[in-house]
């Protein structure tokens, strides 16, 4: 049997996942738990207490991400709109962006959300394809590949000419 959380501790792990959501954007993955704590007015004891490792909450952060990605993946209008979502969300967020490829992205609690975000980018993909505005040989494993190019190598001001300068490159010639 599940029991609830207690409304106070249900506050608390509120406050921890927006205060650790900040920091980790911020900061990246070497963010400390500490400031996380201090941000959400809890201690550092309440946040282990929920998430007994640092990595169990950049999990749960990133979890929630990739959600957002999903998300825009089904309901952009155009693989460039999903592009240039996803691109600005890495942009703007360090953990996301430092966390794919490490142990933290391979977690298994997040198997059906990497699942999900595949599903949903490669019928994106697969659309854009049969509509004839990107190349057949593009795959949905390129997808990640060039929005990490994008978000880890762009100057954080005009990023959006280089991912013009990507969504170019995959034009049917």
């Amino acid at each position: 049997m599940t029991t609830a959380l207690r409304v106070d501790a249900e506050r608390n792990r509120g406050l921890i996942l927006d205060a650790a959501r900040s920091v980790f954007a911020e900061q990246g993955l070497d963010a400390g738990v500490a400031e996380i704590a201090e941000r959400a007015g809890v201690g550092v004891g309440t946040i282990f207490r929920r998430f007994p490792h640092k990595e169990d909450l950049l999990v749960a952060i990133v979890e929630a991400r990739v959600s957002e990605i999903v998300a825009f993946a089904r309901s952009a209008p155009t693989f460039g709109d999903f592009m240039r979502d996803a691109v600005s969300l890495h942009m703007g967020d360090r953990c996301l962006c430092e966390s794919v490829g490490t142990a933290v992205f391979d977690r298994p609690e997040l198997e059906s959300a990497r699942d999900d975000a595949r599903e949903a980018v490669g019928a994106l993909l697969a659309r854009a394809q049969g509509e004839s505005e990107i190349r057949e040989d593009v795959t949905v494993d390129d997808v990640p590949v060039i929005v990490l190019g994008v978000a880890r190598s762009a100057p954080a001001e005009g990023w959006e000419r280089y991912l013009d300068f990507a969504l170019a490159g995959l034009r049917p010639s």
